[in-house]
């Protein structure tokens, strides 16, 4: 009986997750763009002037989403 019911509440809100992203509502965090204060950081940092650490903490990442959007904007500047 529980399993049954555990079912169809999965289904229920599978088909609730469909309608929401369908009608444009985004899931998860909202992302750190790449902002002029990223970039004058970034060309800082690439440089030598400051630490990768020092750069996060400036900016107020961690190291992962530092990382990711320094491949980003570097995959950006060569297309």
């Amino acid at each position: 009986m529980a399993e049954k019911e555990r079912t169809k509440n999965r289904l229920l809100q599978a088909e609730g997750i469909e309608v929401a992203k369908a009608s444009g509502v985004q899931f998860g965090r909202p992302k750190k763009l790449i902002t002029a204060e990223f970039i004058r950081v970034y060309y800082e940092w690439k440089s030598g002037s400051i630490k990768a650490v020092d750069a996060m903490r400036l900016l107020n990442m961690k190291a992962r989403t530092f990382y990711r959007r320094v491949k980003e904007y570097e995959e950006s500047l060569a297309n």
